[in-house]
């Protein structure tokens, strides 16, 4: 135990402290129900011990409930790199009896573990980061009678229908209908297709129609985004700016426009932080008074460094989904496609071909594709770009919406047009 600590615990205060960590040690070690085990691995973590021998035999026992290894005295014992430590767990063991009170040492190292950290803590952040922490490792269930708050599901209704989320896209949204907070929306494709375009002709569409908008790019730097929009927007070829090849007409009108208060006025806020954790990026969403936000891309969004890249990304996933639904914000997701994909003759992108997609499938509401047909086959429509719904949780998939590239001023526009009238035609709220 640290010196910060041992000033603020009583003599009486460590020993019952020291109590509570064996007996969670003995019930990891000694149970032979290994659903109390889990349950116990679920809601502790090494932080929570102050002993050093015990924190080291929990750290033990995580790594060998990670790689799926029986959790038992033999197994840890092998693993003590000390006599005296092998010798202390085997003596630990003989006091072990039942495991029926565990919940009881459990809440008490829990309720300590939050004590130390709110002792420790003074900033607004760091109170916010301890409650999440004590939400995480609660053992209360969060439970309610499924009818209470109905009057909120109807006004959501409401203000729903009369502002609603949509991509603007009318033939995207006669397949999607509108984006709701909680809804996590994959958007993949290969090298080359267009889906940072895409992601951009999204939410510039979105933000012309008053929705707030907060992207995370943590592939591209705002000056790259503003180059993209602002040429997009003034139908200059992106790659001029880049390569000094702008007429004074063209530089002229491009300052115009970057300098207008039509650029200005766009409300998107841009995440300037390109290495970022899932707790930072769900801080600045929490803070965020956006209606929908973008992220561009999930696989450099850091994760658990001791993981593998599979185990890492289907934790940010998860950990994504979740926010989504605790911030009542849909989220649009950018995500890479396995390479294997270009050896097949079909090049259009399957779920299967979603890197590291076992739980990103399961945790996304819909999984869309950008797909080029003329990237592959110069015969094809170079203009052509097909929005293909591969999955919709919320109706039917394996639809694909026809939309025209511009790969000069990178705009995408719909062959179904996209006037006020056409949206209402089509039943959607505008």
């Amino acid at each position: 135990m640290n010196t910060s600590i041992r000033d603020k615990y009583t003599h009486t205060d460590m020993e019952i402290q020291h109590d509570n960590e064996k007996q969670i040690i003995l019930a990891l070690v000694g149970e032979s129900d290994f659903n109390i085990k889990q349950q116990i691995i679920e809601h502790s973590c090494p932080q929570m011990f102050t002993n050093s021998i015990y924190r080291k035999v929990y750290n033990i026992v995580i790594d060998l409930y990670k790689n799926n290894i029986e959790i038992y005295d033999q197994n840890i014992i092998a693993r003590l790199d000390k006599e005296e430590q092998k010798r202390f767990l085997i003596e630990l063991m003989n006091e072990y009896i039942t495991a029926r009170t565990y919940k009881f040492h459990l809440e008490k190292l829990i309720n300590a573990y939050i004590q130390r950290l709110l002792n420790e803590c003074d900033t607004i952040e760091g109170y916010e980061e301890i409650k999440k922490l004590k939400e995480k490792y609660s053992l209360k269930a969060q439970t309610r009678p499924i009818w209470e708050d109905t009057d909120n599901l109807i006004c959501d209704y409401c203000n729903r229908w009369e502002n609603p989320i949509q991509t603007y896209y009318k033939s995207v949204d006669n397949i999607i209908g509108s984006l709701q907070g909680g809804d996590i929306l994959i958007l993949a494709g290969a090298t080359g297709m267009g889906k940072s375009c895409m992601m951009l002709n999204l939410l510039v569409k979105m933000a012309k129609h008053g929705k707030k908008i907060l992207l995370f790019s943590l592939e591209m730097s705002a000056e790259q985004l503003q180059n993209r929009i602002i040429s997009a927007e003034t139908g200059i070829h992106a790659s001029k700016y880049r390569n000094y090849e702008m007429t004074d007409d063209e530089f002229k009108q491009y300052c115009d426009f970057a300098q207008s208060d039509k650029f200005k006025s766009l409300p998107i806020d841009v995440c300037t932080e390109y290495h970022i954790t899932i707790d930072r990026l769900t801080a600045i969403v929490n803070e965020s008074d956006a209606d929908i936000v973008f992220i561009d891309y999930l696989g450099l969004i850091s994760g658990n460094k001791g993981a593998n890249t599979y185990e890492r990304v289907s934790e940010i996933s998860r950990e994504l989904k979740l926010l989504a639904m605790s911030s009542k914000k849909p989220f649009v997701v950018l995500h890479q496609l396995n390479r294997t994909m270009t050896d097949r003759a079909d090049k259009r992108p399957q779920l299967s071909d979603l890197r590291d997609s076992g739980k990103i499938e399961q945790d996304a509401d819909f999984i869309c594709f950008v797909y080029r047909p003329a990237y592959y086959d110069k015969s094809m429509d170079k203009n052509a770009l097909e929005f293909i719904v591969k999955k919709n949780r919320h109706g039917e998939a394996n639809l694909t919406a026809r939309l025209i590239f511009d790969g000069a001023t990178q705009r995408i526009t719909d062959v179904q047009g996209e006037t006020p009238q056409a949206f209402r035609q089509c039943g959607i709220g505008y």
